[in-house]
């Protein structure tokens, strides 16, 4: 409902500075108060255009690191097996929480072990307290995960 309440919103508020850009574009107006509507107009179409620019690069923010533009590393239990070999790849799950993040790698694991992970893409699921598919890749000391 939330959602529907604010796109509404930027509707309204989108169709009321069109009305007042064809107001105060009117040439044949003049006088003090249209003086300030067209100062008002003025302003209004800087926020508009501020709020649009922010909305824009929130967007391209949100696609690039959807893609693995940006990493994320994070202190991760993963559980595995103990004959993951440097260099190798295996599909894992990651799930918890942003707080306390839990990553099942392999099909047969035994052994957690407190790991510095380098993530590569959207960490949504984590924050949204969702599991997530990755395949990652032992290093000597960390693991390095690229999304599914």
């Amino acid at each position: 409902m939330g959602d529907v309440l604010i796109f509404c919103i930027v509707i309204a508020a989108l169709i009321g500075l069109l009305v007042l850009s064809h107001v105060a574009s009117d040439q044949k107006l003049e006088g003090p108060l249209w003086t300030q509507l067209k100062a008002i107009y003025k302003f209004l179409r800087g926020i508009a255009f501020i709020f649009l620019a922010g909305l824009f690069a929130y967007g391209c923010y949100e696609s690039a690191d959807a893609n693995g533009w940006f990493s994320h590393d994070h202190t991760v239990n993963v559980w595995m097996t103990h004959d993951w070999l440097v260099g190798e790849f295996k599909p894992c799950v990651l799930g918890g929480d942003v707080k306390a993040p839990t990553m099942a790698c392999g099909d047969d694991y035994n052994a957690v072990h407190e790991m510095s992970v380098h993530f590569r893409g959207s960490m949504d699921a984590l924050e949204s307290k969702k599991e997530s598919n990755w395949n990652c890749q032992r290093k000597e000391e960390s693991i390095s995960c690229s999304r599914k």
